[in-house]
C-alpha cells in the first residue's frame, strides 16, 4: 500500500489546533455558555442548575455528544444520556465501549423535545444531524413556544470525525443552536466566512478541538520496527466493493510479508452492529469469501479505541479520525493513499501532515 514516507507521525500544525486541550476547551465551552442568547435572557439572581442533556441517535455523534458533555462535568454539570429510537441506535456493548455504566433513556423525537424543554438541564449537546436535527429544534422551537417554560436550555451542536469545508449544508441544519464546537481552527475560519457571507453571527463557532478525551501516551514510539500494527476501518471507506477487497488482498499481503509483526483489524462496528455511515462491503463479509485462511498474525480486534493504541506502534487508516486520537497518544501514523486524495475520501485534510 501506499503510504507516507515518513514514520515520524503528525505535526502539530499551530494554525489548525487539532487535538483539544482539556482547560482551554472547557473554558471556550464555558465562555460561549454564558454569552449564549440563551443565557443572556435569564433574569437577575436566577440561579441556574448544572445540569446537561445528550441527546443522540448513533455511534460517532454519541460519542462526540458524551465527550462535550465530560468536559463540562470537569466544571461541576451533571448530565443525563437520551437516544432518539433510531435503526442505527448503538448496541448495549457499544454503550458500554463509550463508557455509559447506566442505561440511556430511549424516546420517540417529539417526547425528547418536550423533555428538553421542560427538563432540569440548562445546556442541551445535540449528537443529531440533518434531517433528524431539523426536526427535533423545530419540535423544541414548537414546545418552548406552547408550555413557556421559565427558560430554555442552550442549544450546542458541533462537528464530530472529519469536517468537509463545503458542507455548507450540515452548517445550515446547526444554525439553529446557541453554540457549534469546531474541530480546528482551520475550520473555524472557514465556515466563519460562510456565515459572514450569510450575514450570521460567527461567534457561535466555539474552536474546541477534536474531543480525544484524556489520552495517556505510554512514551512515544517513533523508531524501529513495528511489532503491533493496527489498521483502523471505516464503514463507507472506500465505497465500493472492488476498493474493499483491494484493500483486505493488501492488508493480508503485508501480514504476510512480515510475519513478525501482529497486524490487528478495528473495523468501526462488529458484525450486526450500526454505524452512523452505512457499510455495503465489511472486511469479516469479505474474509469469509477467501479461499485461503488469513495469516496467524492477522486478527480483528473490537470495542474502545484507547487500549488498542495504547499497544500499537504503527497506526493505519484512509482518513479516519482515529489517526488524530492516534497521534495524541504518541503513536506512529501513515495514511493508505492507494485510492487517491480528495474530499470524497476525507483525507485531503491531512495534506500536509506529514504522515
Amino acid at each position: 500500500l501506499r503510504i507516507g514516507c515518513r514514520h515520524d507521525g503528525m505535526d502539530d500544525h499551530p494554525d489548525r489546533g487539532l487535538v483539544a486541550n482539556p482547560s482551554a476547551t472547557l473554558y471556550c465551552l464555558r465562555r460561549a455558555v454564558a454569552a449564549a442568547p440563551a443565557n443572556r435572557a435569564r433574569e437577575p439572581g436566577v440561579t441556574e442548575p448544572r445540569r446537561y442533556l445528550v441527546v443522540a441517535d448513533s455511534d460517532s455523534r454519541l460519542q462526540w455528544a458524551l465527550q462535550v458533555g465530560r468536559t463540562l462535568a470537569v466544571a461541576g454539570y451533571q448530565g443525563d444520556v437520551a437516544l432518539i429510537r433510531s435503526p442505527l441506535n448503538p448496541s448495549a456493548q457499544q454503550l458500554s465501549d463509550f463508557g455509559l455504566t447506566t442505561a440511556p433513556r430511549y424516546g420517540a423525537l417529539e417526547e425528547l423535545a418536550g423533555l428538553a424543554c421542560c427538563g432540569e438541564a440548562s445546556v442541551l449537546i445535540l449528537g443529531l444531524m440533518g434531517p433528524a436535527l431539523g426536526k427535533f429544534l423545530a419540535r423544541l422551537r414548537q414546545q418552548v413556544s406552547e408550555r413557556r417554560p421559565k427558560r430554555r436550555p442552550l442549544l450546542v451542536s458541533g462537528y464530530w470525525g472529519i469536517t468537509g469545508v463545503r458542507d455548507v449544508e450540515g452548517l445550515l441544519w446547526r444554525l439553529g443552536c446557541d453554540v457549534i464546537c469546531i474541530n480546528n481552527r482551520h475550520d473555524q475560519e472557514a465556515f466563519g466566512r460562510i456565515l459572514a457571507d450569510c450575514g450570521r453571527d460567527t461567534a457561535l463557532l466555539v474552536p474546541t478541538g477534536f474531543l480525544l478525551g484524556q489520552p495517556e501516551p505510554a512514551g512515544r514510539r517513533d523508531s524501529g520496527p513495528p511489532k503491533t500494527v493496527v489498521f483502523v476501518g471505516q464503514p463507507n471507506i472506500p465505497r465500493t466493493r472492488f476498493a474493499k477487497a483491494y484493500l483486505l488482498h493488501h492488508l493480508v499481503e503485508y501480514a504476510n510479508q512480515h510475519p513478525g509483526r501482529r497486524l490487528e483489524l478495528k473495523p468501526r462496528m462488529r458484525p450486526g452492529e450500526r454505524a452512523t455511515h452505512r457499510e455495503g462491503f465489511s472486511l469479516e463479509s469479505l474474509c469469509r469469501e477467501r479461499r485461503e485462511p488469513l495469516p496467524a498474525n492477522l486478527a480483528f480486534e473490537y470495542g474502545a479505541m484507547a487500549p488498542i493504541l495504547r499497544r500499537a506502534d504503527l497506526v493505519l487508516t484512509i482518513s479516519s479520525a482515529a489517526a488524530i486520537e492516534a497521534w495524541a497518544h504518541g503513536r506512529r501514523v501513515e495514511l493508505i493513499s492507494d485510492f487517491g486524495v480528495d474530499d470524497t475520501l476525507a483525507n485531503a485534510f491531512f495534506v500536509g501532515s506529514n504522515a
